[in-house]
């Protein structure tokens, strides 16, 4: 392909004097929405699922799709092993899918490309074929070792030495430098011979160790190997126009193995010629300090590992992308927080065409934004990458993650990868770093205007230059040079964080680009950027050119901020130069323009008003403002964020003043706001603190006809709390995504939790939930009775004689008593949020068979794992088996076998494969020695066992298996109540048992089907008249033995509902709700008086979860996905009678209630209130 092709390619900006952002603003080009992670994992990739995710993706501003694969929590050199997929990762399969993908992707004007996540050293993939084809792309790394002698001996010397120096030792321990010595000559054969005497010296010996595998970034192929055995084989791939398949690629933490002091055969030789001095006679400077040359020798070892690493590896996977017309991003491990990471941060991830990286659960680290952002600021990079917002959780509100996205973008990102669309959510239970932002999200229905939104302010943020008055020169070389490194890198982050906190925004500059830059009107001006002051972070190091052009930029009279210690050195003559100790003094010798603080937060109230700023703000803010400026064409762009509506700012800018709207691609004049004075322009803001405002001056003041006024409210009417309301579900369940199995179904309201009290009796009246009610969810039943954990066991003949008498009654042991408590499970998902190994960020679709899990549930390596408790190791266990037959059963035990086994008051042997029961109940006594996760049960004999069904452990649906009972009491019985979704016509549900049914006390008879061969019987509830409200439902299980508690109801309740009736306020507090994710419709009728209609009028809807569609008079007003809630319904109102719509969609979090993810997340739901009606002038 021919170079800078770029020009013509999606997502690339414009940075000319006579660009018009504006028509772009409205209709922005291909290449500004969103790209989001795509992880092609959890289930079999099928080709007519891709087909219906791409369609439901269609149409939503979707840029391209980043296939990602995460990775297991073992194996490997890193976090552990790539996850396997089906089909594997290039595979002949793999591959004749992914290009078929490709083309149907395109159809829908979207492209494709793969993440290096979890594919580098030690996965498989294209780095170790790069180094199985060519070995010597394994890298070395500089070690040390020290030894103090005295004396005479040898002493065996590592292979590869390099260098060999001594230090006499003084009596305080310290090394005298002027004793330095090398040694080198006295080794022979491998070996020290040496003989010190009675003196003390420290021997230190530096040699070059291989790393097998790893990857040298340095080596003359490291980038053309990465580039053969990865990109090219996309393009390969997809033959012909490529680029018409790929815009982006995304290198995610990426790792080489070797960091830090870096080696090669070649490095010697490149260093000489780079710096005219052989490096290996001082490279014991690289651990120890042998005097004023030391910050020289370090600066220059590693100035030569980041140009070699440059050059072979980051710029030309950097050029191949940029000869493309691509889009090459990155979020490596430090995040620009780490100013050494491969060598130097800043330097090596400028060879990206968006720098970037991760803000996770909706943060907005600005230190981050600003070291990615300050990268494409200061190299012309076309974007910057947001990789959000992993591990926020379910319950993500769409006002959540606009809040987030618009925080973040005026902190300096231009793209956004949301971090989370799934391949498959296996009924809830795959997870990476939740949520799915995309079609799994009930308000993804909704979600169009926020992608809209998402593209505009994408494009209009990454046109023309970014413009700020405050650079920190980014701290590498302190860092570098072991000099108060940390101290220095504390100092620049918090003095950006605090500049940034008074609305003063800023940039960090590194080394190179402060050396390029212009000194004109007071200003450091370079690549477009225009600084008035910088700020010197504590820098004892740096390097020579900088203070050059600090000294140049004080003539000037440019502002200097200086925060800690001074320069002592550079990499010219390092540390005690007389010339550069003078240049030094002059520099900060005592002047106006020369600030100077030992602390890093008053760095803001240091340079207030010693300089012409280009942004100010006049009122007094409570929490940190977002505010970026962006000269694009003609025009000044700001972007504000987090101001409280009235807030007043200054510009300094002049000409028409307009707000641009990005969620419609609207504008409006702000004359009636704006007040011009000599320096520039005071503005009101006129939207509230979770609005962006988007700022535009024209200075060819371009009029507006559309514009913006102050209001006033005359009047307000409060609607009353209750409403019309019928649910609207949107979860299709076809794959399995929410609920498994799957089913060709759109989720309606379940009741997956609801009240238990244990053998009480009802009759229709009406019940208090006090004390003896508890919260159950359907399927975990009481399956023993537990002692434990006991600091002791009873002698046997007391265990022998162990049985519970009634629920809560304890037992004496060694004088103290300890309480019997119920131990439940589930057959289909064991011990209730209690998931057991599932691995990194989630839920991994496992399902252990050790239901019986004793000890303290604490997390090892990021799963559920059970510890041993401090009161004690022994636990016993309580229960009967309830056998159909006298006879011989099959025993099956865990890992873990119980130490004492009673069955029928018998010792029995636990290492026995059977056991002998009679018919009906036989109780067993269990006593385990330790915290442990293991399994216990009776099988019949060659009965067969059923096929595993996803997600459950194997004795799932297995009627082979005999059940427990721990009943105390004689024919025990519970009471259940749930109260239903308003608007209940029927429900169904399956139970084992005797059921009696009553709903708003009135007794109903369900409709049963056939029973199945365990007695499980299912049913159907048909209300006579559909129930407005919400109705009370209770029932009474009669126990079927070995089916206790929320176990007598293995499966949720499904309800159907019509219009009904609800108050304002949270949907998931109404138990039929509760685990409701979906779409819900609020009606109500409001008369407006014919005065009022002369006036506008606004709708104010308070509180709400998640987004909301309104509608007056069967009219769509629009949609909002964040607040404020209100609407202007001038024109859809009339007189009298208006009839009021709200489509309101909440999060996923409500359908994990029963699911134990730690993702979870807030439940509310739904409109909350209060709604007003504003008459206003």
């Amino acid at each position: 392909m021919t170079k800078n092709t770029h020009l013509m390619q999606a997502g690339y900006p414009d940075r000319s004097v006579s660009m018009d952002v504006l028509p772009g603003f409205i209709d922005p080009p291909k290449g500004y929405g969103e790209v989001p992670f795509y992880w092609w994992q959890g289930d079999r990739l099928t080709r007519k699922r891709l087909l219906w995710q791409l369609d439901q993706l269609k149409n939503k501003g979707i840029s391209s799709l980043q296939i990602n694969y995460s990775h297991l929590d073992e194996g490997g050199f890193f976090f552990g092993l790539s996850n396997p997929s089906k089909p594997a990762l290039f595979t002949v399969e793999w591959w004749k899918l992914f290009k078929w993908f490709a083309f149907e992707a395109k159809k829908r004007d979207m492209t494709v490309s793969l993440s290096d996540y979890t594919l580098g050293i030690g996965q498989g993939f294209s780095m170790d074929e790069a180094i199985e084809k060519n070995p010597e792309l394994n890298g070395s790394m500089l070690k040390n070792i020290t030894n103090i002698l005295a004396g005479a001996g040898t002493l065996k010397m590592p292979e590869n030495l390099l260098n060999l120096t001594v230090y006499k030792m003084k009596e305080d321990g310290s090394l005298n430098i002027n004793t330095r010595k090398n040694i080198m000559s006295k080794v022979k054969a491998g070996s020290l011979s040496y003989d010190f005497g009675r003196e003390k010296w420290k021997v230190i010996a530096v040699y070059a160790e291989r790393l097998i595998p790893s990857y040298d970034p340095m080596h003359p192929q490291s980038g053309k190997a990465y580039i053969k055995y990865f990109f090219e084989k996309f393009e390969k791939a997809l033959p012909g126009k490529s680029s018409k398949y790929l815009n982006f690629f995304f290198s995610d933490e990426l790792n080489f193995r070797v960091i830090g002091n870096l080696w090669n055969k070649r490095f010697a030789k490149e260093f000489k010629k780079r710096k005219s001095y052989d490096l290996i006679p001082y490279l014991d400077a690289l651990y120890t300090d042998i005097g004023s040359v030391t910050p020289k020798i370090r600066l220059d070892y590693n100035d030569v590992i980041v140009k070699l690493s440059e050059e072979n590896f980051f710029k030309p996977v950097y050029q191949w992308h940029q000869d493309r017309g691509l889009i090459y991003g990155c979020d490596h491990g430090g995040r620009g927080k780490d100013p050494e990471e491969f060598g130097d941060y800043f330097r090596t991830q400028r060879w990206n065409q968006g720098p970037g990286s991760d803000q996770p659960n909706l943060s907005k680290d600005i230190i981050k934004a600003k070291v990615a952002s300050s990268i494409a600021h200061l190299y012309n990079r076309p974007r910057v990458w947001l990789e959000g917002f992993y591990g926020s959780g379910w319950g993500t509100t769409s006002a959540a993650v606009t809040d987030a996205i618009f925080a973040n973008f005026v902190a300096g990102y231009n793209l956004l990868s949301f971090a989370a669309l799934k391949y498959s959510t296996q009924g809830g239970w795959w997870e990476w770093a939740p949520p799915c932002n995309h079609f799994r999200m009930p308000y993804w229905a909704q979600i169009s205007p926020l992608m809209d939104c998402i593209q505009r302010l994408s494009y209009l943020l990454s046109q023309g230059y970014h413009n700020c008055d405050v650079a920190i020169i980014y701290p590498t070389e302190p860092v570098i040079a072991g000099l108060d490194g940390k101290k220095s890198v504390n100092a620049a982050f918090e003095a950006g964080e605090r500049l940034y906190d008074k609305g003063i925004d800023f940039d960090f500059i590194d080394f190179e680009s402060l050396a390029c830059a212009g000194v004109k009107d007071k200003e450091l001006q370079v690549a477009g950027e225009k600084y008035k002051v910088l700020v010197i972070p504590s820098m004892k190091v740096m390097r020579y050119s900088s203070l050059r052009k600090i000294e140049e930029f004080k003539n000037a009279g440019g502002l200097i901020v200086n925060i800690g210690d001074i320069p002592e050195a550079t990499e010219k003559c390092g540390s005690n130069d007389a010339k550069t100790s003078e240049l030094i003094a002059g520099i900060f010798a005592k002047r106006r323009n020369i600030l100077r603080c030992q602390d890093a937060k008053i760095v803001p109230s240091i340079i207030s008003g010693k300089y012409q700023a280009n942004f100010k703000i006049l009122s007094a803010l409570k929490e940190r403002p977002y505010v970026v400026h962006r000269i694009i064409g003609k025009r000044d762009v700001y972007a504000l964020y987090n101001f409280p509506a009235g807030s007043r700012c200054f510009f300094k800018a002049k000409g028409a003043v307009t707000l641009w709207d990005p969620w419609k691609g609207g504008i409006a004049s702000l004359s009636d706001f704006a007040v011009q004075t000599n320096e520039g322009t005071e503005l009101t803001l006129p939207l509230s603190k979770k609005e962006i405002q988007i700022i535009v001056f024209d200075p060819e003041n371009t009029g507006c006809k559309n514009i913006i006024r102050k209001k006033k409210v005359l009047k307000e009417i409060t609607l009353d709390n209750t409403w019309e309301f019928e649910i609207k579900p949107s979860l299709d369940n076809q794959w399995g995504d929410f609920k498994l199995p799957a089913g060709k179904e759109l989720l309606g309201a379940e009741v997956r939790q609801l009240y238990s009290c244990e053998d009480k009796e009802y009759a229709g009246e009406k019940i208090v939930f006090d004390k003896n009610w508890k919260n159950v969810t359907c399927a975990y039943g009481p399956q023993f009775q537990k002692l434990g954990a006991l600091p002791v066991l009873p002698f046997e003949e007391e265990l022998i004689k162990m049985k519970p008498q009634n629920a809560g009654t304890g037992v004496k042991i060694n004088g103290k008593k300890y309480l019997w408590e119920e131990y439940a499970f589930s057959w289909q998902h064991g011990v209730e949020d209690d998931p057991g190994h599932q691995g990194w960020h989630g839920l991994k679709g496992q399902m252990y068979d050790d239901f019986i899990r004793l000890g303290a549930l604490g997390e090892l390596k990021h799963s559920k794992k059970r510890f041993p408790e401090p009161s004690g190791n022994y636990y016993i266990l309580y229960t009967s088996i309830i056998a159909p037959f006298a006879g011989v059963f099959d025993l099956l035990t865990g890992n873990e076998k119980p130490i004492a086994l009673f069955v029928n008051n018998s010792k029995t042997d636990v290492n026995s494969r059977t056991i002998i029961l009679r018919k009906g109940a036989n109780p067993v006594l269990l006593v385990y020695n330790k915290a442990c996760e293991t399994y216990f049960l009776a099988r019949k004999p060659k009965a067969p066992y059923p096929k595993k069904q996803p997600v459950s452990m194997r004795w799932y649906k297995d009627y082979g298996v005999l059940p427990f009972d721990c009943s105390i009491k004689k024919d025990p019985q519970g009471l259940f109540a749930f109260e239903s979704t308003p608007g209940l016509r029927s429900f169904t549900f399956s139970a084992y048992g005797k059921v009696t049914i009553w709903i708003d006390g009135v007794q109903i008879r369900p409709i049963a089907g056939q029973k199945q061969l365990d007695g499980l019987t299912g049913y159907i509830v048909n209300l006579k008249d559909s129930k407005l409200t919400s109705s009370l439902v209770v029932l009474k299980i009669k126990y079927q033995p070995g089916y206790r508690g929320a176990g007598a109801i293995p499966a949720y309740f499904r309800q159907q509902c019509g219009k009904g009736s609800i108050n304002l306020g949270d949907w998931s507090k109404i138990d039929g709700l509760k685990s409701y994710s979906g779409g819900a419709w609020y009606r109500k009728t409001v008369d407006i008086l014919a005065a009022d209609l002369k006036n506008k009028l606004e709708i104010d809807l308070g509180e709400l979860v998640s987004s909301v569609e309104l509608y007056v008079n069967g009219k769509s007003v629009g949609i909002k996905l964040s607040p404020p809630w209100t609407f202007d319904i001038t024109q859809f109102a009339k007189e009298s009678e208006n009839q009021i719509g709200l489509l309101i969609y909440n999060t996923l979090s409500n359908n994990y209630i029963a699911i134990p993810t730690r993702y979870r997340g807030e439940l509310k739901s739904g409109l909350i209130g209060p709604v007003i009606i504003k008459i206003c002038r």
